[in-house]
């Protein structure tokens, strides 16, 4: 299952539409810079963001997957090790 995740992950183009329109999304706040990214990445906006989508998952994960639940906090731990070290730089 990591291989698949790794594989998912090194997939995306995280910041390649940084400054492109973007059509499908309305009452947005676009960036435009890589700049702008980081300063927001470090806001305390961005933190309860993530910290409430953390909670989503956590949430929809035991009450629809249950066994997953119980092996998530490996698997996010592991996906975040290999984010930060084959794919944030």
């Amino acid at each position: 299952m990591m291989e698949l995740i790794k594989s998912r992950l090194s997939a995306i183009k995280w910041f390649a539409n940084v400054g492109k329109p973007l059509e499908s999304f309305k009452n947005i706040n676009q960036l435009s810079s890589i700049f702008e990214v980081g300063e927001h990445l470090g806001s305390a906006i961005w933190e309860n963001t993530t910290l409430e989508a953390a909670n989503e998952i956590s949430g929809f994960l035991v009450n629809k997957h249950s066994s997953l639940f119980q092996h998530w906090n490996i698997i996010a731990c592991e996906a975040r090790n290999y984010y930060k070290k084959n794919i944030a730089d």
